[in-house]
């Protein structure tokens, strides 16, 4: 189901969603590069930044239930990052992604819930 409707909060929330992709897509080839990670979780790291190809793709169709699910996966990751910081074994790499990721969720997110997105996901 396609919403045709142009929606400027959502278009900028949809950026900032493959702008994450691509950072998160970065990392674990850089760290594959320079010896920092194995074959296995690079391809673990890449598939599920693919999976998450499919957020920004449906969002941008309209579709309410993926807003809230991408809501929802990211506090769930951004809690547990903050639990878990330094803890893991992250690289630092990891690390300054992770911290740049809060601001850039948090924007995302209010763009997605805006009275102009709100109008936009109505069906």
């Amino acid at each position: 189901m396609s919403n045709n409707k142009q929606c400027v909060d959502v278009e900028s929330a949809v950026k900032l969603m493959w702008f994450g992709i691509g950072l998160s897509t970065a990392v674990p080839l850089i760290e594959k590069f320079t010896g920092v990670i194995g074959a296995g979780a690079l391809f673990f790291m890449l598939a599920m930044c693919g999976l998450m190809c499919i957020f920004p793709y449906k969002i941008l169709n309209g579709s309410n239930a993926f807003r809230y699910v991408f809501v929802v996966i990211n506090v769930v990751s951004l809690l547990w990052g903050l639990a878990t910081f330094g803890e893991m074994g992250e690289t630092v790499l990891q690390k300054i992604v992770f911290l740049i990721s809060i601001p850039m969720f948090a924007y995302t997110a209010k763009l997605l819930f805006s009275k102009q997105a709100n109008e936009f996901f109505k069906k």
